[in-house]
This record gives structure tokens, C-alpha cells and sequence, in this order.
């Protein structure tokens, strides 16, 4: 597959060629398979300093020598010796699959503070293993930059449709009714194919786009049996199934394992925590009127690539089209399809996202994100014609907290609604940046 630029290279060059001395580490973590490594390898094409590239999941060797070594001069030896690295003479020290070793962590803020003219990049799919029990975090050292399945955007450029993708990165509010459609069939497709770069460029034709699905999970299981062993490994796979599921819906552990002791719940969030660690799910806290009822809220949990989410929970029913599928009922699961792309085009903006619940059983917001001065109630809607009941929730939250503007995301043109003195943004799911235009963020 040809390079496709990525939306967080700019900031990545932008970190590696700072000429500031004694740089922050640079630490590029995301889900295993989003394509890290190819961008830092890219990036680091059209840099003139000496390089220095270990990948510690092949080079067993090296990863056992930075191992043995006790204190920070001792690795700073090796990488003399080994690699022929000079602290004065402008270099970078690039490190793959960095959780492997079980020292490095410890190293990080002596590389801050006793290079001077060196820049460190650590990638891995769980960084957070590279700070073991017993190592301090490097906080004020480290500069982390977490990198997610292609958006939209970088889909419909890796398909050969850059036109669109730069008609979304721009976010032009003019969309003819033709053009609509047009996103609303590469939506729809990207909706079932998921961002990950190895399966958007093997998935051209139908029949293989469900093998390598099956094939990236196959990879991931093999993960979870390392990390988790074989005994939990089950638990990591129903973790999975669970958020598939019941995605829209209040995250229960009991759905992970019914009528488990309170040993195994106990292991189910212990799992929970590490997948939200390699970025595999995202967890959305719900909150209520007052706090005393947000603490009888379930969080809501979302998968960090939606087409391995369809994967899994539509393997045995009827797909949906975003077009097609007219039936209401057949409809409804569309709706935490919608949900779910919407947390994660929210997070790969960098927005920490909650919902809200006016009570139990009543009204809900789906998410509720800030940003500066900014408080913004975000509902999802999985239809094509928007009309007044879908605005009733956001309208009633608006009053209720005195704000004046809220976002419906849909399948519908991007629209600007006057209702009962709010403004109401409706938002096609195909240009989710349009949010930082509308609220100038």
C-alpha cells in the first residue's frame, strides 16, 4: 500500500525537527496495526540526522542487553558501542515495540536531561508497560502523541479519492445533493472496512475484507494470550464481544461473564484497563444532574476502529446500509454504529468525552465534550431525513444549563437550525472537523 499522509504527521515533523536542546522523549503509542511505525518511518525519510532504528520485538539481542544494564550510563555505553552514537552531533534514536524491554522506561528521563542535541522516539501499542511498577513516570519529559485508524478523510485518500477527502479536511459547508450521496456510499464502506491501513488496502474486493478482519483479530488474540495468558485470554475476547454488542448501551461486566464470581468480574476490569491502555476501547463516564446520581450510572465503552466492530457483531445477521436500509427496526442498530464512530472521530480529536442521563430511564445526551469555554451536547442520529423530534433531548439539555448551541451528528446535509431560541448544528458524519469550525476550537 502507498504511503497515505496521516493527520498527525505535521505535528510528528513538527516535534522531530524542534532545535530545542535537552527535547522532551517522544512517545508514539497507539492500538497495534494503525500504522505508527509507517509514519514515523516516513517522517524520519527526509531527515538528514544520523539515525539510530531498534525494534525490540526482532532484535531479541539488543533488548537483552538494555536489560542487563543497571543504571543510565551503562545503556548510554551500549548505544556507544553498538550503534555509534555521539550526544553531540545531531541524532535520532528511534525505538520500536519499546514496552519490550523491561528497563527502558527507567531511561526515558535521563534522556531528556542529559542529551542535548538527540531526539528519542519510543512507539509501541502499550507504552504504558514501558513504565513498570516501580518506575516514575518522566512527567514534564515526555511528549505523547497517539496515533488511530485512518479517519475518513485518510480512507477516501487511501482509495484514490482525494477530491473528497479534501472537500471533509476543509470542511466546505457547500455539498451539493450528488456530492452527498457520493460521501454517503464511501461512508457507508468505510463504516464496514474500518481505518486500519492493512485491511483498507487488501479489502477492494468483498469477498477477503471479512478474512482480513478475521486475520487482524487472530493477531490481536495473540496478544491477549501473551499478556493476559491462556486462562484469560477468553475474558479479552468476550471484553470485545461485549462492547460490540452493546455499544449505545450502558457497559455492564455482568455482560462479560453472567453469574461470575467476584474473582472473575474483578479480572473482567482488570482486562477493561488494559485494553483502554492499548487503545482499544474507549470508556465515556455518564453523568446525571447531580453527582450523587452520576454514581448510579454505567459507562458506555466504544471500539477504536468501527470496522472491526460491524466484524464482530454482524457476522450472523444482515448487514445495514446507511442508504438502504430504510425499515426503521432494521435501523436501530445503525444507531450505535453512528455512536460509536462519532467517539471515536471525538477522540482522535483529541476531545475527552462523558454523556449524560437526565434520569435512569429518561432523557440521555449521547456525548457532552469541552473544549476551552466551550461546553458542546452531541446527540447521534442514524437518519437521512432530520426533523423536531430529533432535536427534543438536545433542546431540553440546552435550557436546562443555559447554553445556547448544541450538534446533532446524522446522515443528513450539514444544516444550521433556529429552534426555540437554540442553535442547533446538524452535522454529517462524514465531516466530524467541521465541530472545531463551527465552534472556532
Amino acid at each position: 500500500m502507498n504511503y497515505v499522509p496521516r493527520e498527525k504527521e505535521p505535528e510528528l515533523k513538527r516535534l522531530i525537527d524542534s532545535t530545542e536542546e535537552h527535547k522532551n522523549v517522544i512517545l508514539v503509542d497507539g492500538a497495534r496495526q494503525v500504522g505508527k511505525s509507517r509514519l514515523v518511518e516516513h517522517v524520519l525519510q527526509s531527515n538528514q540526522a544520523k539515525k539510530i532504528e531498534i525494534n525490540l520485538e526482532v532484535d531479541s539481542l539488543i533488548r537483552s542487553k538494555i536489560d542487563e544494564c543497571l543504571q543510565f550510563n551503562e545503556f548510554y555505553d551500549l548505544l556507544v558501542d553498538e550503534f555509534g552514537l555521539d550526544p553531540n552531533r545531531k541524532t535520532i534514536i528511534y525505538i520500536d515495540e519499546a514496552q519490550e524491554s523491561i528497563k527502558l522506561g527507567g531511561f526515558v528521563r535521563s534522556m531528556k536531561e542529559q542529551w542535548t542535541r538527540v531526539t528519542v522516539i519510543l512507539t509501541g501499542s502499550s507504552l504504558s508497560r514501558l513504565f513498570r511498577p516501580g518506575t516514575r513516570y518522566p512527567v514534564g519529559r515526555v511528549t505523547n502523541l497517539t496515533i488511530r485508524p485512518f479517519s475518513f478523510s485518510e480512507y477516501l485518500q487511501a482509495v484514490g479519492r482525494n477530491d473528497l477527502a479534501a472537500n471533509i479536511a476543509e470542511g466546505t459547508p457547500e455539498v451539493s445533493r450528488t456530492r452527498h450521496e457520493t460521501l454517503l456510499r464511501h461512508l457507508d464502506r468505510y463504516l464496514f472496512t474500518g481505518g486500519l491501513p492493512d485491511i483498507v488496502s487488501g479489502s477492494i474486493e468483498e469477498d477477503t475484507l471479512s478474512t482480513h478482519q478475521r486475520q487482524m483479530l487472530a493477531a490481536y488474540e495473540q496478544d491477549f494470550r501473551r499478556l493476559f495468558g491462556e486462562d484469560r485470554l477468553h475474558l479479552a475476547q468476550d471484553c470485545l464481544r461485549s462492547v460490540a454488542n452493546l455499544v449505545g448501551f450502558p457497559s455492564k461486566l455482568s455482560s462479560v461473564a453472567p453469574n461470575a464470581t467476584t474473582k472473575v468480574i474483578n479480572d473482567v476490569k482488570k482486562v477493561f484497563v488494559r485494553l483502554e491502555e492499548w487503545h482499544m476501547i474507549f470508556k465515556s463516564l455518564q453523568f446525571g444532574p447531580s453527582v450523587t446520581a452520576s454514581h448510579d450510572y454505567l459507562p458506555k465503552r466504544y471500539m477504536f476502529d468501527t470496522g472491526i466492530l460491524r466484524y464482530m457483531r454482524e457476522t450472523a445477521v444482515p448487514s445495514i446500509d446507511v442508504i438502504k436500509t430504510l425499515d426503521t427496526a432494521s435501523r436501530t442498530p445503525l444507531g450505535g454504529v453512528i455512536e460509536n464512530q462519532t467517539a471515536v472521530d471525538l477522540v482522535s480529536m483529541g476531545f475527552d468525552i462523558s454523556g449524560w442521563k437526565k434520569s435512569p430511564s429518561g432523557m440521555e445526551i449521547d456525548f457532552v465534550v469541552k473544549r476551552r469555554k466551550h461546553t458542546i451536547p452531541i446527540e447521534c442520529k442514524a437518519t437521512l431525513q432530520l426533523n423536531k423530534k430529533h432535536l427534543k433531548g438536545l433542546i431540553e439539555y440546552l435550557n436546562l444549563h443555559q447554553l445556547s448551541t448544541g450538534v446533532v451528528v446524522s446522515l443528513t446535509p450539514l444544516q444550521r437550525i433556529e429552534s426555540h431560541g437554540k442553535t442547533i448544528f446538524n452535522l454529517p458524519l462524514y465531516m466530524p472537523r467541521y465541530l472545531i469550525k463551527i465552534f472556532n476550537l
